[in-house]
């Protein structure tokens, strides 16, 4: 039901709640809501305002009213179109005003109820400090050429109402953004011109547009050959010291470090605050990356993350300056940022994980795999070690029996030659004076022999004498060599 009425003064409007209905008259000249009658009102000096508007919404209007809007000299304007058609052979003069309140029923003939629009929206920035928003809907071809434009409302209200789904999209209003648009053709007539006036948003509109626009982004990037560029980085060996990149006390925050202390091993967490959805998300983002990547030495990997919430909230992560970003980081990036269901640009160019805790419990496994391959290595080093030190332990304990044997043969050879040796050498030695004696013992018989047969006694005495020289002179030859002989087996011995 909608009827408008009057009461002594004052304008009632009576309709069924419609947010957009609703949002419509509260924009209305001198429009106060009565909390007690759920109505609208308004003083009777804005009747000639509120009579047409309320006409576009197909408002019954009292005949009271009517004749009240006729004491103000716009009462015409009500039968305009019935008196055009009373008599079509007749040619009319009509009034700026009747013209434009005919187009304004024939708009609302044409469209009776809420149309979705697509469109590109243009002009916002200008009215971004006014209550209401007026810009331009705006239809490109192929080459980006404007082929049609239409004028565009949001009342406070549902402004207020349509930023914010926009934006808790991560998709905030701002010009050059495509998005649909629920509402109402009217006709402005104070000025004679038609426009959309906007009541909501499409989120399920978004919903698809975001996934065209990744595979878009997708397909760009792929085709520059940088897709993989990230992916394609190691794994480090140790990813203990990790740049995590989410809402300072988010609970993605909390679940990511909870887990890692879990796993008592020393990680080491600098945390770079950035926004997760909404206007700021890029620059934030994409500010953190830029400092990581000018000092890489300092952390191992990069952890982008965020929490739970709504598939168009994760279209700001369908952004071409965060992937560019993420692919030219020098270090491996992990991201968890979709849900089991939901996928963003970033799962397909870096390192992904579905939840943050997930994401955190494997860079757990990753360094737990690097420590169990070290104590591996530790152990095969241990046991080579160990079976060289016995091969050597087994060779030094042969040279040492081969050295010893060698010893105690030199030893015995070395004894025998002390022992027997004198007694040869003794043996020898006498052998030696043995026939050194003979001779002389011959030649003594001969000078006897000769002193006998000779006369001379001198001679005689001189040949005695030459004898006992001679035997003299071997005895000591004979005791200088024992003593030699001697003396070389003490040396021995020792």
């Amino acid at each position: 039901m909608r009827r408008l009425e009057l009461d002594g003064d004052l304008l009632i409007a009576r309709f069924n709640y419609t947010p957009w209905l609703k949002d419509a008259v509260k924009a209305l000249p001198g429009a106060r809501f009565d909390w007690n009658s759920k109505t609208w009102r308004f003083h009777v000096e804005y009747v000639a305002d509120i009579v047409p508007a309320l006409l576009d919404h197909d408002f019954d209007i009292a005949a009271e009213v009517i004749e009240l809007l006729g004491e103000h000299e716009d009462g015409d304007a009500l039968t305009a179109s019935s008196a055009a058609a009373g008599d079509a052979t007749e040619e009319r003069r009509h009034s700026v005003r009747e013209l434009n309140v005919a187009a304004a029923r024939a708009l609302s003939v044409a469209f009776p109820s809420p149309v979705l629009l697509v469109g590109e929206i243009s002009g916002f920035e200008r009215t971004r400090s006014r209550r209401h928003a007026y810009f331009e809907l705006v239809e490109r071809d192929a080459a980006e050429r404007t082929v049609a434009t239409v004028s565009a409302v949001m009342f406070e209200g549902v402004r207020r109402r349509v930023e914010a789904a926009l934006e808790k999209a991560g998709m905030p209003v701002a010009d050059g953004m495509r998005v649909c648009f629920r509402g109402r053709v009217a006709l402005y007539e104070a000025r004679g011109s038609y426009q959309f006036v906007i009541e909501s948003v499409d989120t399920d509109w978004i919903e698809g547009e975001q996934a065209m626009r990744r595979e878009r982004l997708l397909r760009t990037l792929r085709e520059e050959g940088i897709a993989e560029q990230n992916l394609a980085l190691p794994v480090p060996e140790l990813p203990l010291r990790i740049a995590l990149l989410t809402s300072r006390d988010s609970d993605a925050m909390h679940d990511v470090l909870s887990s890692l202390r879990q796993s008592r091993l020393p990680f080491v967490v600098d945390l770079f605050d950035v926004r997760v959805q909404g206007r700021d998300l890029e620059h934030t983002v994409t500010e953190a990356m830029s400092r990581i990547a000018a000092a890489p030495e300092r952390w191992d990997c990069v952890l982008i993350t965020r929490g739970g919430g709504s598939r168009v909230e994760l279209g700001g992560w369908d952004n071409d300056a965060v992937a560019r970003a993420v692919l030219a980081s020098p270090l491996k990036v992990f991201v968890a940022i979709g849900h089991q269901q939901d996928r963003c640009l970033l799962d397909d160019i870096a390192h992904s994980a579905k939840t943050p805790t997930a994401a955190a419990e494997l860079l757990v496994e990753y360094v737990e795999d690097s420590l169990r391959y070290v104590d591996d290595l530790a152990s095969r080093v241990d046991d080579s070690v160990t079976r060289t030190c016995a091969c050597m332990m087994d060779s030094l304990n042969a040279l040492e029996a081969g050295l010893r044997r060698a010893a105690e043969r030199c030893i015995d050879g070395a004894q025998h030659q002390t022992t027997h040796l004198p007694r040869l050498i003794h043996g020898a030695a006498e052998r030696r004076l043995a026939a050194l004696r003979l001779p002389a013992d011959r030649a003594h018989i001969r000078l006897h022999a000769l002193a006998a047969t000779t006369s001379t006694r001198q001679h005689a005495q001189r040949l005695d004498s030459m004898s006992r020289r001679v035997r003299a002179a071997a005895s000591a030859a004979q005791h200088e060599r024992a003593a030699e002989v001697m003396s070389r087996a003490l040396r021995l011995r020792h």
